[in-house]
């Protein structure tokens, strides 16, 4: 390991193994900004896909729970984001990045889905 900003550190746990871990720091946020533009952009087109096709005909009409389930993932996000960029502990922070994860999925997946088995003789 030759990087700029490696460190190592030794511990010894319960007195009885030694562990020698190595890990990288960086200073530099473009890969996270990248990262974080990149989610955004999905987002953001969810929701403009979302909101052009939420005109069509009764036969489609998933497009508009669609439309709802993106827009509950956006929000989400958003509130998410805020609480991962405020001065909060780790603990804090990936409690309600677990939380927000578990919300978008449960509730995008129920929003979807739930009218579908509710409906399911209606055919």
């Amino acid at each position: 390991f030759s990087p700029s900003h490696a460190e190592t550190e030794t511990r010894l746990y319960h007195n009885i193994i030694e562990v020698t871990s190595t890990h990288c720091t960086s200073n530099g946020g473009v890969f996270s900004s990248l990262l974080i533009f990149w989610k955004f952009a999905l987002v953001a087109a969810g929701c403009y896909f979302s909101y052009v096709t939420r005109n069509l005909s009764s036969k489609l009409v998933e497009s508009k729970r669609m439309f709802a389930a993106i827009n509950q993932i956006a929000c989400v996000s958003v509130l998410t984001g805020l609480v991962m960029f405020a001065g909060v502990n780790m603990h804090v922070k990936v409690m309600f990045l677990a939380l927000g994860v578990v919300i978008c999925v449960v509730g995008s997946t129920m929003l979807v889905m739930l009218p579908k088995i509710l409906h399911k003789g209606d055919v």
